[in-house]
């Protein structure tokens, strides 16, 4: 995704990250939560701390991406009508749902 390929991001942030965390017009997202795979499924989990939260500034290109990708999205949305899974995730599954990381990789 175009986030790990312009600032770095690693998998477990990607997959974790919520529309709320991110501010295109200030061109920044926050990193509040992480997602993992564990032996008994996903979990998403919140950082702790405040010193924990990473704050990342964008690049236009990331910016420009991520608005039609959110464009894209709202039409996934209405698409899918009721099945559709609000989980508030930029790099959700085509449903809403949330990803394994390594089906994110996969899929990407």
């Amino acid at each position: 995704m175009i986030l790990a390929v312009t600032k770095g991001m690693r998998l477990g942030g990607i997959v974790g990250l919520r529309w709320q965390d991110v501010d295109l017009d200030a061109e920044t997202l926050v990193v509040t939560q992480v997602t993992e795979q564990t032996k008994t499924g996903v979990r998403t989990k919140l950082l702790k701390a405040d010193r924990s939260h990473c704050t990342i500034v964008l690049p236009t290109l990331a910016v420009e991406f991520l608005r039609e990708h959110r464009t894209k999205q709202s039409l996934q949305r209405l698409s899918f009508g009721s099945a559709w899974q609000d989980s508030d995730l930029v790099a959700s599954a085509p449903d809403g749902r949330v990803w394994r990381p390594g089906s994110l990789s996969s899929a990407w």
